[in-house]
């Protein structure tokens, strides 16, 4: 099992994009474990951020959608949706050589 640190991002074209780092692995063979850490005012706590901020990220975008009537493809938008791409490639990178 892997604790993560996660924050998500809708972008101007309504893309919502996950950004995750992992934080521990520990063994999910071992029924203690498990219990043990699910159990933490802390993990319950963040199950229950998790749960509700996924909630308003995916309400946000509904709402991007409904009152988007027509694409827009400007310079700028696509520029910002480069530049996004490119930090998630960045960041996928980095963490992959520090071993996340």
């Amino acid at each position: 099992m892997v604790r993560r640190k996660s924050c998500r991002i809708l972008d101007p074209f309504g893309n919502l994009w996950w950004i995750n780092q992992r934080v521990e692995e520990f063994d999910f063979t071992n029924p203690q474990e498990i219990q043990r850490k699910a159990s933490t005012p802390e993990a319950k706590a963040g199950i229950a951020y998790i749960q509700q901020s996924l909630n308003d990220a995916l309400k946000a975008q509904k709402l991007f959608f409904e009152k988007k009537t027509v694409p827009i493809k400007t310079r700028e938008h696509k520029l910002l949706s480069c530049l996004i791409a490119r930090l998630l490639c960045v960041v996928k990178i980095r963490c992959a050589q520090s071993g996340f």
